[in-house]
């Protein structure tokens, strides 16, 4: 995404916000990217946006943008419990 259309998202969008994923382990930022990405080109409603970008192997980045504070609540609560699932099941699979 270019800095412009980031730009334009925010203009259009009442509320915004970002998450920073930092971690040791590649492997994991990139797991929970490949999990998380498909779910951001699903549109559902209108009144939010999500992307997700892999600023470097140890960072996971996602922007919200909504049109009321309601659904970026909604938004940051699934996106937030997806990668607690993602995570989790890494962790279980490495006991193994």
């Amino acid at each position: 995404m270019t800095e412009n259309n980031n730009l334009s998202e925010k203009s259009q969008s009442d509320f915004y916000s970002e998450l920073i994923i930092k971690a040791v382990d590649p492997k994991k930022i990139i797991a929970a990217y490949e999990a998380i990405k498909p779910e951001t080109s699903v549109i559902i409603t209108q009144r939010g946006k999500t992307n997700i970008y892999l600023l470097d192997d140890e960072t996971l980045k996602m922007e919200f943008y909504a049109t009321d504070f309601v659904s970026l609540r909604a938004m940051l609560g699934s996106y937030l419990r997806w990668l607690e699932t993602v995570f989790d099941s890494l962790i279980h699979l490495e006991e193994k």
